[in-house]
C-alpha cells in the first residue's frame, strides 16, 4: 500500500522491460516519478542455451527455479514444451508465475513472501515434504 506522495519525488532505476504499476501508482497518489533503465535484459548466450539444453535431455536437475518473468519467457524460447522435461517449477512469486502459466509450466512452488529466501526455503520445504498450499502463497 502507497500512502499519499503528493509533491514528492521518486527515482526508480529499472530494466528496459520494468512494468509501470509501481509509477502508475505514484502518480495515481500525486507524486512524480524517473523511471531510469539501468540493465538490459538480455536471452542467455549461445554457450548458456547449449549447457541448458544438455542439462534438460540428460533431465539433470529436479527443480527449476524461476525469479523473473523473462527467465520463464527464456527458458520457454530456449525449450520447446516437448523438451521441457517433468521438473519441478518453483517461482519467485505471482507475477512469475502467471508467466510461467502462459507457457504451460505447472508450477508446483510459490512462496508466501517474494524475496529469494523465502523461495529457497519453500524449496527445502517442497523437498522435505513440509510443502502445502497452506505454506504457500
Amino acid at each position: 500500500e502507497l500512502p499519499d506522495v503528493r509533491d514528492r519525488r521518486f527515482l526508480q532505476p529499472c530494466s528496459d522491460i520494468a512494468r509501470e504499476e509501481v509509477a502508475d501508482g505514484i502518480r495515481a497518489r500525486g507524486g512524480e516519478i524517473q523511471q531510469l533503465v539501468v540493465y538490459r535484459t538480455l536471452p542467455p548466450d549461445d554457450e548458456n542455451a547449449r549447457r541448458l539444453a544438455e542439462h534438460t535431455d540428460l533431465q539433470t536437475y529436479d527443480c527449476v527455479a524461476f525469479f523473473s518473468p523473462s527467465a520463464v519467457r527464456h527458458y520457454a524460447e530456449l525449450l520447446p514444451e516437448t523438451q521441457r522435461h517433468t521438473a519441478i517449477v518453483a517461482v519467485i512469486g505471482d507475477t512469475t508465475g502467471a508467466e510461467a502459466a502462459t507457457h504451460d509450466l505447472r508450477v508446483r512452488i510459490i512462496p508466501r513472501e517474494q524475496h529469494a529466501a523465502a523461495l529457497a526455503d519453500a524449496i527445502v520445504a517442497w523437498h522435505q515434504g513440509r510443502y502445502s498450499d497452506d505454506t504457500a502463497a
